[in-house]
């Protein structure tokens, strides 16, 4: 190591080793937090996008149908809010949770 000979460079010396251990921290945190990431973009974000872009296909999960979905947008989620069937889930969803819920003391 370097001997500093004024404040000046004391200073400096300081600086860059401020600088190097934030860089020595921050790769630590990228290594740690890497396979949680990576767990959570194979198991989470990549199911959750590839559902909402199948959503936006007249695509049949179950189907065996070997013809390609068909792009139609939105119309799916206008088909949804204008069936009453899936108002009226939506109005008995919070009774039926609350019924089958066990409650905590």
């Amino acid at each position: 190591m370097t001997t500093a000979t004024s404040q000046g460079e004391a200073h400096e010396v300081a600086k860059e080793n401020k600088k190097a251990i934030q860089a020595r921290n921050l790769r630590t945190g990228v290594l740690f937090t890497a396979p949680a990431l990576i767990i959570l973009a194979i198991f989470v974000f990549y199911p959750a996008i590839q559902t909402f872009i199948t959503s936006l296909t007249n695509g049949r999960i179950n189907s065996n149908a070997r013809r390609p979905a068909k792009f139609i947008g939105f119309q799916n989620y206008i088909t949804l809010f204008q069936s009453q069937d899936f108002w009226t889930d939506v109005k008995n969803t919070p009774s039926s949770t609350r019924c089958c819920t066990p409650r905590s003391s």
